[in-house]
């Protein structure tokens, strides 16, 4: 299989872009937020933050990463980035959330419980676009259980 080459330099998506996503993630989590993070759609910045994810989706760590967000910045794979593509949109306003969340300071009963917030507004973004949710309530539901994550991480 043929991977297309790295870019040498990450795009930037613009802030036109980011900021009415930023807005909507605001608004429903009644939450302002002062700052927009920088947008990245880049492999290799991907790579630098977390490793190869084509990489670890094929040890079976984890699922083939897409997005990441680290305080102030949203990582996109570059290879994935279409912001055409309402689905894919999606995956930024994930990341927009987990912004939203570091910017409050709110507590969070734990790290699955800010992804529980975080995939319950992608489903909404996807529904106000007419789309199927990105995944399943239950799953939501299962996997953003506190208590679960601590037995598994023991």
């Amino acid at each position: 299989m043929f991977a297309p080459p790295l870019r040498a330099e990450p795009l930037l998506v613009p802030a036109s872009f980011v900021a009415p996503l930023m807005q909507w993630v605001s608004v429903r989590m009644s939450i302002p937020v002062a700052t927009l993070p920088a947008v990245y759609a880049s492999r290799e910045r991907m790579i630098q933050k977390i490793g190869d994810p084509q990489r670890q989706a094929a040890m079976g760590q984890s699922a083939l990463a897409r997005a990441l967000y680290v305080p102030g910045e949203v990582v996109m794979d570059d290879q994935f980035w279409d912001a055409s593509e309402p689905r894919v949109v999606s995956f930024l306003v994930h990341e927009l959330v987990h912004h939203a969340q570091f910017s409050s300071g709110r507590s969070y009963a734990c790290h699955n419980a800010k992804e529980w917030e975080a995939y319950k507004l992608q489903n909404l973004w996807l529904a106000e676009h007419g789309l199927p949710p990105a995944v399943e309530e239950k799953w939501i539901t299962t996997m953003a259980d506190c208590n679960r994550a601590i037995a598994l991480n023991r």
